[in-house]
């Protein structure tokens, strides 16, 4: 009877453990704002803190509840973060004359280099990876699996390349977004 309770107990604990909101790293790739202030919120716990233009927050851990962004600007809009397997991923890009968020979960790879592309772009965009082309869809996303590469390239058609050389192995995510000069590629680590 205890073996069956106490198995039980080792079960559930085992299964909250992949529903761990682990980490969040935000990205600022809206051009029109040169800084922007953010606000996280989770349960009681309110972060805040700024980013330029191009920056990243890097990953930080988010405690086992789902949070909210706010950007301290007026009608802006905010973003849910859910509890995720492995964390998020949170981007703000600028669409038209307003901001947008787009959430994605994290994909770690801990002993390969991997990569996936997102194009934020509100059209379709040509990307040469190792020399293939790939047409990605509006707000669509790419997992090009693993890529036993030193360096990873990454090219928008009729633009030049840009590349990543990763000091130890992990997973990528090239954001291609849209600029006043057409679309660019930021890379992240996908943690």
């Amino acid at each position: 009877m205890n073996a069956g309770i106490i198995s039980t107990l080792l079960g559930s604990l085992l299964s909250m453990q992949f529903l761990v909101a682990d980490s969040l790293n935000l990205v600022h790739l809206a051009e029109s704002a040169p800084s922007l202030q953010f606000r996280v919120e989770c349960q009681k716990l309110k972060q805040e803190f700024s980013l330029d233009y191009l920056a990243d927050s890097g990953s930080f851990i988010l405690p086992q509840a789902k949070a909210t962004i706010h950007i301290a600007q007026k009608d802006s809009p905010s973003c849910p973060i859910p509890v995720a397997k492995h964390g998020s991923i949170a981007i703000v890009v600028q669409k038209k004359k307003s901001l947008a968020w787009h959430r994605i979960e994290s994909k770690p790879s801990a002993d390969q280099n991997a990569l996936r592309i997102l194009n934020l772009c509100e059209q379709p965009v040509t990307v040469d990876v190792e020399k293939q082309g790939k047409e990605i869809a509006a707000g669509e996303e790419v997992d090009l699996g693993i890529i036993n590469k030193k360096r990873i390239s990454v090219k928008i058609q009729g633009a030049k390349a840009q590349s990543i050389t990763p000091e130890e192995t992990a997973a990528f995510l090239a954001i291609v977004y849209p600029t006043t000069e057409g679309p660019k590629i930021r890379f992240i680590a996908d943690r």
